[in-house]
């Protein structure tokens, strides 16, 4: 019986223990979004780049805020000299005036 009654003791005084510790809220965390469909995801040298339909792309060095760098198929989108243009055959072939679900990869001359 003295056993269970320590026991007991010690269990009523360890709890008593951790709740006379202050519990702090951890702040939100906050997120920057960016708008990428169909996403295919890079690293390079740190930085983690994210390709999706319409060449939309984004760019972030944590994973959770991201920078919107390009949003739809247009000539001054920053992935090509001028897409509509390069990219004309195939558009004209698939009858549309945009591109989906891209895959990246870095070639063995270093560009991707």
């Amino acid at each position: 019986m003295k056993k269970i009654r320590m026991s007991f003791f010690l269990i009523v005084m360890f709890t008593v223990i951790l709740l006379s510790f202050p519990i702090q809220a951890q702040s939100p965390q906050t997120f920057t979004n960016a708008s990428v469909h169909d996403p295919s995801v890079i690293e390079v040298d740190g930085e983690y780049y994210v390709f999706g339909s319409h060449l939309a792309l984004a760019k972030s060095s944590d994973l959770k805020n991201w920078t919107q760098l390009e949003d739809r198929v247009h000539p001054n989108n920053s992935l090509f000299e001028d897409v509509t243009e390069d990219l004309s055959e195939a558009l004209e072939w698939a009858q549309t005036d945009t591109l989906w679900a891209p895959d990246v990869i870095q070639l063995e001359d270093g560009r991707y």
